[in-house]
């Protein structure tokens, strides 16, 4: 799994998560080419899926055939908009007055031939939380093999909107553990 931000001169920024197929060397390879390129890539006056593409591109260039990345990747702005991209990754939802807003997936994975990424749009309000999350925690399985999903963490992340981020992300990775 990997994280990233950027905060850019026009004062936007840009928010990755990802998570590449496999183990080992090799994956770590892969998080080393979305590093670089992505680090690359967002401070240059690109939009976010322009970018966003030409990653791809260098990425299938550079990937073992039929190695993926799913990614969610995002562009906030001073405004609220954010520009998004939900590339084959659990897409984040937005807890907003005591209610569950799921985005939208936008395309594929990264990584295979032939694809091109499309991104989506979102007004965030003031109050709005975001939560984004890698499978490890929605696929997180206890001893009789449930998974802890997609809907136990946004009950959590809705229970605790109101409370600092520190402790809503401290509440569902107590939640995970405790579901493992």
């Amino acid at each position: 799994d990997y994280y990233t931000f950027i905060l850019r001169k026009d004062s936007t920024c840009d928010v990755v998560i990802a998570d590449v197929s496999g183990k080992g060397l090799a994956a770590a390879l892969m998080v080393s080419e979305l590093h670089s390129g992505f680090h690359l890539v967002s401070p240059l006056p690109y939009d976010l899926e322009s970018g966003i593409n030409i990653v791809n591109e260098h990425l299938i260039s550079s990937f073992i055939e039929g190695k993926f990345v799913t990614m969610f990747c995002a562009r906030l702005e001073q405004n609220g908009e954010m520009q998004y991209m939900a590339c084959g990754h659990d897409p984040p939802f937005v807890i907003r007055k005591g209610k569950v807003l799921r985005l939208e997936p936008t395309g594929m994975v990264l990584g295979m031939p032939g694809s091109h990424l499309s991104s989506a749009r979102f007004t965030l309000e003031s109050g709005d939380l975001v939560v984004a999350f890698t499978d490890g925690y929605s696929e997180a399985m206890n001893a009789a093999a449930e998974q802890l999903t997609e809907d136990r963490i946004a009950a959590v992340a809705l229970e605790l909107a109101a409370r600092p981020l520190a402790e809503i992300a401290e509440q569902i990775d107590a939640e995970t553990r405790a579901h493992r």
